[in-house]
């Protein structure tokens, strides 16, 4: 592949990302952690396209976890866009599958002969529960934002840019890859959902401060916006009532994490696959609803995933 082109994959892969954790789907495939074990981020790629590395990040702190909330799911090659997995991925997904069948053919013949090794005793002990690890969703700044201006980004097909006042003394601006599913003019005015404690980032030489919350479909063919009570006023926060309840001070309610910590503790890597619409298009974290100022928030998306 020529240099060009290559930036050219590069450059479509990280479009692709823009509103995605997973290459396919809500959960860790077989396409991600093929793409990543292919993936060299050098110094070019990592300065401009930031949201490779978000994920590539993203898909590396999974890996060193080894959580067991991990679901490896199958794909098939039409639920995989070709931008997402190139000739070298798929090359090394062939040789690893041939390897695995070597492999397998010889513990079949390694387990004909007597083993002289004695079977460990089963533990009574269930194993530790992994609850009190899990971040505390009350750590995680969303707030109500009232969307002042929006235009579309000059340089880039998928970004909207927005002016939003999210309460504090100076409005954000924010780039969400909402374009194929907006007008800017739609999108004006709208009170939406902001995660307000991320760290600053670039996205097509835009500064975003911030990331507008959005329902969407498993193959990502409809988005549609959260959106805050018809009361509620820039700045309010988001809460988790139903979890404050016998969950331990700050689960329902508390001060949120620091950006620095946000990005060092993956916090929103870890939590927002728990985030879901449901069947009404209530906006819920673990089938609980979110609420803002005792009012619910919903999405014109039913049992969608949210980020």
């Amino acid at each position: 592949m020529s240099h060009k082109d290559a930036y050219v994959a590069i450059k479509s892969l990280n479009s692709h990302l823009l509103l995605r954790s997973y290459l396919v789907g809500y959960s860790l495939t077989a396409a991600d952690l093929s793409v990543v074990d292919s993936l060299a981020l050098k110094a070019e790629v990592v300065q401009e396209f930031s949201e490779i590395v978000r994920w590539y990040d993203h898909i590396k702190f999974l890996i060193e976890q080894k959580t067991p909330t991990i679901n490896l799911v199958p794909i098939t090659l039409s639920n995989v866009s070709k931008s997402s997995i190139g000739p070298e991925s798929s090359q090394k997904t062939d040789s690893s599958s041939k390897n695995k069948k070597e492999s397998t053919s010889d513990n079949a013949n390694k387990s004909d002969k007597p083993s002289k090794t004695k079977t460990p005793p089963v533990s009574s002990t269930p194993p530790a529960s992994t609850s009190a690890s899990e971040p505390s969703p009350a750590l995680l700044d969303i707030r109500v934002g009232l969307v002042v201006r929006a235009w579309d980004h000059p340089e880039s097909e998928k970004l909207v840019c927005e002016e939003i006042d999210v309460g504090e003394a100076t409005n954000r601006q924010i780039a969400s890859g909402i374009r194929p599913f907006y007008q800017s003019s739609e999108v004006q005015g709208r009170r939406v959902l902001v995660l307000a404690n991320l760290k600053d980032r670039s996205l097509a030489g835009f500064k975003s401060q911030g990331m507008v919350l959005a329902a969407s479909s498993p193959d990502h063919s409809q988005v549609r916006l959260l959106e805050a009570p018809a009361e509620a006023a820039p700045g309010d926060r988001v809460v988790y009532p139903a979890l404050g309840e016998g969950q331990g001070e700050g689960q329902g309610e508390g001060e949120p994490a620091t950006a620095s910590q946000m990005a060092k503790k993956k916090i929103w890597e870890k939590l927002c696959t728990e985030f879901r619409t449901d069947a009404s298009g209530t906006v819920c974290f673990r089938s609980q609803p979110v609420v803002v100022g005792g009012k619910t928030c919903r999405a014109d998306l039913t049992e969608a995933a949210v980020g």
